[in-house]
């Protein structure tokens, strides 16, 4: 065999393998959730304020993808179209109401859109994208089951102490900025960060953010050991979740544990 053969057969063999292409991991990722995922077409939304750009960074967004890959398949098979999620879109630049938004759900339209950067003033939190992806998802369950992203729900009131009055809703929190809002402090029995006090649908995906992460689940494990409050509320996340998708409520103590 001639040398300049062997020497190309041996480069053929050390060079790296090429990676997925964006397109390709795109209708991967697509096929596997059974939701289209936009990130460049015009997608419809109800809000009237709401506004965004498309990324043009194709390492960004597959980084972004395969976040979203990882955190999203550990729904049940079928969940998406339970709740009627049509399409996430995928953006930068999103703001609703000239306020800067990590996610907005637009249940009307069947659209998650999630901002695939990271905010600079929240860079300390290292899952915060992660966080941000299932909360926001589940406020969009929530409307799917209760029609409404803000359902007065009065089993979830009754863990509470008689004292505690949520503060009014999570725009509270866009109006003071200089509260640490997500820290997760454990400022009161049955309550994981401040945030999950300024409304009730708060405090509820806010919790379903923290069961379906990662390290944040294995920080609230610690406060829940101790707090009966937090200890009802989990239980009442683990029926809810079982409604909303029609799986065994099993399925989801098996995601705590």
């Amino acid at each position: 065999m001639k040398k300049w053969v062997i020497l190309i057969f041996i480069q053929l063999l050390i060079l790296p393998a090429k990676g997925e292409g964006l397109e390709e991991k795109l209708n991967k990722l697509q096929a596997k959730l059974k939701v289209s995922v936009i990130i460049k077409e015009e997608a419809i939304n109800s809000w009237k304020q709401l506004s965004y750009t498309y990324s043009t960074d194709t390492v960004s967004l597959l980084d972004y993808l395969r976040l979203l890959e990882k955190e999203y398949l550990k729904y049940p098979i079928g969940y998406f179209n339970k709740i009627k999620l049509k399409r996430i879109v995928l953006v930068e630049n999103l703001t609703l109401n000239e306020q800067f938004r990590a996610a907005v759900p637009d249940p009307y339209t069947g659209s998650l859109f999630l901002a695939i950067e990271k905010p600079s003033d929240l860079l300390r939190y290292n899952n915060y994208q992660t966080h941000v992806m299932h909360h926001e998802l589940h406020h969009y369950a929530e409307f799917s089951y209760w029609r409404s992203m803000s359902h007065f729900w009065a089993d979830w009131k009754a863990t509470n102490d008689t004292s505690f009055h949520y503060k009014g809703n999570g725009a509270t929190a866009y109006q003071n900025l200089t509260i640490d809002w997500y820290q997760l402090s454990h400022p009161l029995n049955g309550f994981i960060n401040l945030y999950s006090t300024t409304a009730q649908e708060e405090d509820r995906a806010e919790l379903v953010a923290l069961i379906m992460g990662d390290e944040e689940l294995k920080k609230m494990k610690k406060q829940i050991k101790n707090d009966f409050i937090l200890q009802q509320k989990i239980l009442l996340i683990q029926f809810l979740l079982s409604e909303i998708s029609g799986v065994k409520n099993g399925y989801w103590k098996k995601v705590i544990e």
